[in-house]
Formats: C-alpha cells, sequence, structure tokens
C-alpha cells in the first residue's frame, strides 16, 4: 500500500482557510515540529485568527501547524495514535468555532527514493524537493512526515481515500510523483 502527499492546494479559494496566530508568543519555545508529544508543554489558549471572510474549512495550515476539526481528528484516530491532537481556538471577526486541533504528527518514515527524486543538499541536509519519488518498502505508519521534510505530511491510500469520502475541507492528496512544492 503506497502514501498520498496531504497538501493544502484545492482546487478553489472556497475550500481554503488562511489563518494566522493571534499569540504566537505562547508558542515560543514550544517545538511544534520535533515530532513528540507536547501535551506537557502545550499552553490552554492558543487562538488561531481566520483572515477569510469565511468560515474555516475543516482543515488548513496555520504557519507550520496543521490544524483539524472534530471531524477530521476522529477520522484520524481510527487509523493511527501517531498524532497528537491539541486544542486551539478558531476566531473570525469575534465568532469562536470549537473542536478545533492542532495535528502533531508525532512520527517520520526514512522513504525517500534519493536516487530517483530531484532535490537540493546542502551541510548532508536535503531540501527544496522538487520532483519526490518514495521507496516501496515496510513502513509502518498510516500518518507521517517524510522524514527528510518537516512539511511533506503523508498519509497511505486508505486514509487519504475515507478522507475524501467524508467530503472534508481544506485538503487535496498526490501521489508522490504528482505533487509539486509549489
Amino acid at each position: 500500500m503506497s502514501y498520498k502527499v496531504w497538501t493544502q492546494k484545492t482546487d478553489s479559494e472556497s475550500n481554503f482557510t488562511a489563518a494566522e496566530l493571534e499569540n504566537a508568543a505562547k508558542l515560543s519555545g514550544v517545538k511544534v515540529l520535533s515530532r513528540k508529544r507536547l501535551s506537557a508543554v502545550w499552553p490552554e489558549d492558543v487562538t488561531i485568527n481566520i483572515i477569510d471572510e469565511k468560515p474555516p474549512c475543516d482543515t488548513f495550515k496555520c504557519g507550520p501547524l496543521l490544524i483539524v476539526n472534530e471531524r477530521v481528528k476522529q477520522l484520524l484516530e481510527r487509523f493511527t495514535n501517531d498524532v497528537e491532537f491539541l486544542s486551539v481556538s478558531v476566531k473570525l471577526r469575534g465568532e469562536v468555532y470549537n473542536g478545533y486541533y492542532f495535528a502533531n504528527v508525532v512520527v517520520s518514515e526514512d522513504i525517500l527514493d534519493r536516487d530517483n527524486s530531484v532535490y537540493e543538499e546542502f551541510d548532508g541536509e536535503i531540501e527544496d524537493i522538487s520532483s519526490l519519488r518514495l521507496m516501496d518498502n515496510d513502513a509502518s505508519s498510516n500518518v507521517c512526515f517524510l522524514d527528510v521534510d518537516d512539511y511533506i505530511l503523508l498519509v497511505r491510500e486508505e486514509v487519504a481515500a475515507a478522507i475524501a469520502n467524508e467530503n472534508i475541507g481544506g485538503v487535496k492528496f498526490f501521489a508522490p510523483e504528482d505533487w509539486r512544492p509549489w
């Protein structure tokens, strides 16, 4: 079974949410891309402001944070224990939307096919992947980050299909070979 890349590159503006942290200082020192559980250090009152004029989608990005609503949380919980859900407050023009979470993915997989992907390397670190190929191996995670890039979120095809079947807004999946960072 192979992976799909989870992106916010939706087909329309109506299926995209632009957001910013209201109180970014609250997350100072919290390593949100550490692949570690953060519940012990997560502030209770992290607030995300929606910049758009429309209600938030079911899932969206706010900087490096993947934000999901209760529907997406419940769906992901059916497939994995490798995502920690940390409560956030989402606001649009003073209206508060409850039931949103930072989906903290705590696992990564070393499955980049370095021979067939196109990327740059700087000081031994892989950067700027422009053509993505993954190795077929026994990776066990249903939801994970690619180990060389904090922003390439991978989900098994069955997870992507379940999300698509639920008409979840704010997400689009690509086969790795069809994914482009721009």
